[in-house]
């Protein structure tokens, strides 16, 4: 981590707690060891390690690398979190803090404003810089549905155009496309052009698939299962036939290496997104 990070996160740990509260669940020292934890995850002495943990679930900010949305349907905010996080570290950063500070933030063009609700609640399972951040994303796009702490499937699963706002409205220079679609499903032609174009993007692509692609035990019905990961660029390897694929992704908190059948990834993938 840079030095500028360093002391911002210092400078946050050392003002004092907010009064009252402005996310009722989470105090200052939480919030603070959570994003050294998350921004400089070797270098937090064992002490700070240790007062980290004792906190319900925010020692996933340690085990995890990157934003991770525990057991929830916050995959989408998810994986457009690790991908700022990765992108631009510093608005990141600013905006965990100024969403805890003020009980708001700008990304971009991009503006969160929690409702009342959600900064009065926390989840099982999931730190609080993560809680506040998917969350705050999640609620800022749902008309039906709020997001609390016992928000269900429905109110915080993300659907594609969810993410072609929250992307462009991130990086209002750059231009995302969907491809394919839930209307029509495409031919397997349209699927293999899909996959081939996202795995050869020299940057990240967003995937929605079918859950059981990458967790075998994976249960409930398809839209149940529905899941978006993030391919990491240049690790797609192929086998020599071009029927099968290794490549890098993010998922539930951290990178992973998957190897994969082209006619699975076919199977069980609906949408990509990219940038163009």
């Amino acid at each position: 981590m840079n030095t500028n990070k360093l002391t911002t996160l210092k400078t946050f740990a050392e003002k004092p707690e907010p009064s009252p509260r402005v996310w009722e669940r989470y105090g200052r020292e939480q919030v603070a060891l959570e994003m050294q934890a998350r921004f400089y995850r070797q270098g937090l002495p064992r002490e700070e390690a240790d007062r980290l943990r004792s906190y319900p679930y925010a020692g996933t900010t340690f085990s995890y690398p990157f934003p991770n949305q525990g057991i929830t349907e916050l995959c989408g905010p998810a994986a457009i979190a690790y991908d700022l996080m990765l992108t631009d570290p510093a608005a990141y950063l600013s905006a965990l803090i100024a969403l805890y500070e003020e009980g708001e933030c700008g990304v971009g063009d991009l503006r969160l404003r929690p409702r009342e609700e959600l900064k009065g609640s926390s989840r099982e399972g999931i730190s609080g810089i993560d809680w506040m951040f998917l969350g705050a994303m999640r609620e800022g796009r749902n008309v039906l549905f709020g997001v609390d702490g016992k928000a269900g499937p429905l109110a915080l699963f993300s659907p594609p155009k969810d993410m072609l706002y929250w992307l462009r409205s991130i990086y209002p220079n750059e231009c995302f496309v969907q491809r394919l679609s839930f209307l029509g499903w495409g031919s397997e032609r349209a699927h293999r052009r899909a996959i081939i174009e996202a795995l050869r993007k020299p940057t990240r692509s967003f995937l929605l698939i079918d859950s059981k692609l990458i967790k075998v035990d994976s249960k409930g019905n398809r839209i149940a299962r529905l899941h978006w990961i993030v391919i990491k660029p240049g690790t797609a390897v192929w086998s020599d036939d071009g029927e099968r694929v290794s490549f890098t992704y993010f998922t539930w908190g951290a990178e992973r290496v998957g190897r994969f059948r082209m006619k699975d990834l076919i199977k069980y993938l609906y949408i990509t997104i990219v940038r163009e």
